[in-house]
């Protein structure tokens, strides 16, 4: 994954320069002065690391390490997630009680993700997504694009039609099947514009704050309005579909993930 979003990190780069020179905050000596004092005061206030925390800190990067060693240890990563849970509700280890855990874990929000992927799951063993990707084909011509359209159409639908999922997971399970069953009945490589579909939805999610978890948290802080989100993420999308082409059409294929 770190290798096919190499040329993503341009994005890194000027995503803060285009915010920054869009929302333009005041510069002064005073204001610089305030941050660092406000900084510290709150480190000061937050103390040093409680053994809770430790403890928390360090399942993270236990399970951090397992996710991106599963291609050696072939540990699951349903397996990985329910280790972590595990982990965190052990008597005299974890960092909360289960009785605690209970109350404040979502639980509405899990099952229905849970129910959502389950449905689309055998969804698509019964070729449902498949029936309707050829169903869309035979109406929309998309089967008689070629692979640059294709790609290009694909991109664009997938960043902004984001705008209007509420996170990923169930953007994710919505369109990454159709788009299968579409690449699949139009004889495009499914491997290919399965990955196009997937960067193409990880990196749309800046319009709206429930697009994502951390809009919301960062929305939360009343820094900036719902407007302002919106009129940056249009401006974003428009280096987000450059890079996201530019990956599939040159570095995909230097790299050898096709030819």
């Amino acid at each position: 994954w770190l290798v096919l979003g190499i040329p993503m990190l341009v994005l890194v780069v000027i995503t803060p320069i285009i915010v920054y020179y869009m929302y333009r905050p005041v510069e002064s000596s005073e204001n610089k002065i305030k941050v660092k004092e406000h900084a510290i005061e709150e480190l000061k206030k937050m103390g040093p690391l409680t053994v809770k925390e430790k403890t928390a800190l360090s399942i993270f990067v236990f399970v951090l390490i397992l996710f991106v060693t599963d291609i050696w240890t072939k540990i699951p990563i349903g397996a990985i997630a329910i280790l972590a849970m595990i982990l965190s509700i052990l008597p005299k280890i974890g960092i909360i009680e289960a009785s605690k855990a209970t109350k404040v874990v979502e639980w509405p929000v899990i099952l229905w993700l849970g129910a959502a992927i389950s449905i689309a799951n055998v969804a698509a063993s019964e070729k449902v997504f498949t029936f309707l990707g050829n169903f869309l084909l035979v109406h929309s011509g998309i089967v008689k694009m070629g692979v640059v359209v294709f790609a290009i159409v694909l991109t664009i639908f997938s960043v902004y039609l984001h705008a209007i999922s509420p996170g990923y997971t169930a953007f994710a399970v919505s369109i990454l099947p159709i788009t299968l069953a579409i690449s699949q009945a139009g004889h495009f490589n499914m491997i290919d514009f399965g990955l196009l579909a997937i960067f193409s939805m990880g990196v749309g999610a800046f319009f709206f704050p429930f697009n994502s978890a951390p809009n919301m948290i960062m929305y939360g802080y009343n820094y900036y309005t719902q407007r302002d989100m919106f009129k940056a993420g249009l401006v974003l999308s428009i280096p987000t579909i450059i890079m996201l082409l530019v990956s599939f059409f040159y570095w995909w294929p230097i790299i050898g993930i096709w030819k």
